[in-house]
């Protein structure tokens, strides 16, 4: 399936927010589309998925750089209102890769980079000096159908059941998240990546902020 025109939320959450958010979302299904899975299909639990989750906040907060290689399959997983959109394709090594025939939401790592040229931070930019900062969600505008390659406008209605679930995500996001106004090279700089409310008592402690000296500004109460 091809997509075009995504919307992003851009996000780093505390454990007890990312907790919070899947209990809103109600029953969902995730999946793993990033590697070939098994009998299961690559299903996933909301619990592994907060496992995992809860691993990399709680590095964060102890100073330590997450190992990437461990979160990527869930952080790049699929998440869907029904599992009718998707389909196992057979591969050669007698296992399976997820694919869908209608929009999901999409996860992502998601890194910001700053840049000395031009003194702006950049989303989705990964190296070796890039801030990890929680979850890309997205979700499509525009797709193509695989099979009669249809462009076709994504609207909210029981042929794209996967619109309310990125519309209560996001409706989440504006109600429990703010904007995240850093500090640097004695800047300040207002991004629009969102950081949870519940992060700002910790977020001094993230090891690549602290590297850089980079701040985040704590909002006024």
């Amino acid at each position: 399936m091809e997509v075009s025109k995504s919307l992003k939320v851009q996000v780093l959450l505390d454990v007890q927010e990312i907790r919070a958010l899947l209990d809103a979302l109600g029953p969902i299904q995730m999946f793993l589309v990033s590697q070939v899975v098994g009998k299961d299909y690559g299903r996933i639990s909301k619990e592994q998925f907060l496992q995992r989750y809860a691993s990399y906040v709680e590095g964060l907060k102890e100073g330590i750089f997450p190992e990437e290689s461990v979160l990527r399959p869930y952080f790049s997983s699929i998440w869907t209102a029904t599992e009718d959109v998707l389909y196992a394709m057979p591969v050669k090594e007698a296992g399976f890769l997820i694919k869908a025939t209608r929009p999901v939401v999409q996860l992502q790592l998601h890194h910001l980079s700053y840049s000395e040229v031009d003194g702006k931070f950049h989303s989705m930019v990964q190296g070796k000096e890039s801030i990890t900062w929680g979850i890309q969600f997205s979700y499509p505008q525009i797709f193509q159908h695989p099979r009669t390659k249809e462009f076709r406008k994504i609207t909210q209605d029981e042929d794209f059941p996967n619109t309310a679930l990125f519309l209560e995500i996001s409706r989440w996001m504006r109600q429990n998240t703010l904007p995240t106004p850093l500090l640097a090279k004695q800047s300040k700089v207002n991004l629009s990546v969102r950081l949870g409310k519940q992060c700002f008592s910790w977020i001094h402690r993230h090891p690549r902020l602290v590297e850089k000296q980079f701040q985040v500004v704590q909002y006024d109460h």
